[in-house]
């Protein structure tokens, strides 16, 4: 999972275009899991990455389910179109 820590919310409201952006500050989705019993790691640095997959393909080859969570940048620009 990629995780920009906005929850991917960013956006003026259809109904009022010059409204300022509403933003949704993002979730830890490894404390979720975990809490649900399940394993996860959270990702924060590029050298993490391959060490993280290693680990969770080991883990699936034991037939447990992994969540990885990438931690991103938040891209502060976006898709918009006037009318939808």
């Amino acid at each position: 999972m990629l995780n920009n820590s906005s929850g991917a919310i960013e956006r003026r409201g259809l109904a009022y275009p010059d409204a300022p952006l509403t933003r949704v500050s993002g979730a830890n989705y490894t404390k979720l899991r975990r809490s649900l019993g399940g394993y996860a790691e959270r990702v924060e640095k590029p050298a993490e990455i391959i060490p993280a997959i290693q680990r969770a393909r080991r883990m699936n080859d034991e037939g447990r389910a992994v969540l990885l969570e990438f931690i991103t940048c938040d891209e502060p620009h976006y898709s918009y179109r006037r009318g939808l």
